[in-house]
């Protein structure tokens, strides 16, 4: 235990290096290079001010983005995300200076100070995760499930063996003492959709036994997380109402929305124009194609999308989502669905009030159907407007699997909240250079749900 805290006090003061660092890094490039050039001069204090404002940022993009997340991300991922974080402070800060300056000024010094900070911020994230995986070496793991869609879910952690080892599995059928004896013997555990009363059983017995426990969460689950607290007499109350938002944060999103989406319009007007020229002398084909999608309460819509594919993409009638080595996807059409730039039409069905910015995505009536079928619970998802980006979005992919899709979608509804709106669109940024996140379904499956 005292090599634990001592890795959290080593790592806490890494942290308070790291920042102290990229602070001070920017505090002698402003007083070097900018403070001469400013059209009203600074005070000292009004230049520390400057300073401190700028870590502010900082520390704040650090939370948004989650970069101090030790034993969380892999090296690779804090230094990506440590990237974005200052990417985003450099040139939010970039933007001030040239405000403060009245003209654009030079920013090689930027570049150079993004340059060294990321360079400082790698050799922390080396060190930290070497300290963090010293002192919290991965343990054995014992899993329990019910059937064989586990499997799944094992090939996912694989990519995680520095923090995840599975060394044997168990069939919820065997005989629950059996089980409970086998957990004893391991120090963490995975409850992998277990039938509710059995995972209870389990679930407690690994508290009792002071046994760290992984659970796949069930829809109610989710449902419930997003319950209110009752304290009016002695005996606890859950609330599980529907989702109403307050007329409040309904005018603030739709005042957000427009802004936004106006902004956006204007911003990525260029993009959109070349991406139209690219398309139209591809193959001399329509530019845009709609497609009817589902919003909240079941209403449908028209989204509109500039055309990755080849016309008549589904002249056969079946509605399907596109897979990984998809011939139906024209050359401009892959390099446009990788760097977004598709989704730009979209923008302005959220200036129509068609979409938000944040909520889940619209789905197609036809696809949604056949979720339902098996899975009546899909249509929860409904309850709020689609968004452009979401939480499934952010932390799920394109051929992530519709019960999957379901559950971070209730997770965005149940925490239904601005702030949250907020942190989805500035890590829609990282996302939007991670590949994995367009990543298609299997070949020769029509929806995410199909296994081949």
């Amino acid at each position: 235990m005292k090599k634990k805290e001592h890795c959290q006090i080593i790592i806490i003061l890494l942290k308070i290096l790291l920042v102290s660092l990229i602070t001070t890094a920017f505090g002698y490039l402003w007083f070097e290079f900018y403070t001469g050039k400013l059209y009203i001069s600074y005070y000292n204090l009004g230049n520390w001010a400057i300073i401190l404002l700028y870590g502010i940022l900082y520390l704040f993009l650090c939370r948004i983005y989650s970069a101090f997340r030790v034993g969380y991300y892999s090296i690779t991922e804090l230094i990506y995300t440590h990237g974005i974080t200052l990417f985003l402070t450099n040139i939010l800060t970039y933007i001030v200076i040239c405000l403060l300056t009245r003209h654009l000024t030079n920013i090689l010094w930027i570049l150079l100070l993004f340059a060294i900070q990321v360079l400082c911020a790698s050799l922390w994230a080396y060190a930290s995760n070497r300290i963090f995986f010293k002192a919290n070496p991965r343990c054995d793991m014992l899993v329990v499930y019910k059937d064989e869609a586990a499997k799944m879910l094992l090939t996912k952690m694989k990519a995680y063996p520095e923090k995840y080892h599975v060394a044997e599995t168990i069939n919820i059928q065997s005989d629950i003492q059996d089980i409970k004896e086998k957990i004893k013997t391991y120090q963490a555990i995975l409850l992998c959709d277990l039938p509710t009363a059995t995972r209870n059983i389990l679930l407690k017995f690994c508290v009792q036994e002071k046994i760290r426990v992984y659970l796949t969460p069930e829809v109610s689950d989710i449902l419930i997380s997003g319950a209110n607290r009752i304290h009016l007499f002695d005996t606890p109350l859950l609330l599980c109402d529907n989702v109403t938002q307050a007329v409040a944060h309904r005018f603030a999103k739709r005042l957000i929305d427009l802004i936004v989406s106006t902004l956006m319009i204007i911003v990525f007007s260029p993009f959109m124009l070349l991406t139209i020229i690219a398309i139209k002398a591809s193959d001399h084909g329509k530019i845009l194609y709609k497609q009817e999608r589902l919003t909240q309460n079941g209403k449908t819509f028209n989204v509109y999308k500039f055309r990755s594919m080849v016309e008549d993409a589904e002249k056969d009638g079946v509605a399907r989502l596109s897979s990984k080595n998809d011939d139906r996807i024209t050359p401009v059409g892959k390099f446009i669905r990788a760097t977004r730039l598709d989704e730009l039409p979209q923008l302005f069905n959220i200036f129509k009030g068609d979409m938000t910015l944040v909520g889940p995505r619209p789905e197609r009536p036809e696809i949604a159907e056949k979720y339902c079928k098996t899975m009546p619970e899909f249509a929860l998802r409904l309850q709020v407007k689609a968004g452009l980006t979401g939480y499934a979005q952010i932390f799920g992919k394109y051929n992530t699997t519709p019960k999957d899709k379901l559950k971070l979608d209730l997770m965005y509804i149940a925490d239904n909240s601005l702030f949250l709106d907020f942190k989805i669109l500035f890590l829609t940024f990282k996302t939007m250079f991670m590949k994995e996140s367009t990543e298609g379904i299997e070949d020769g499956a029509v929806t995410a749900g199909d296994v081949k």
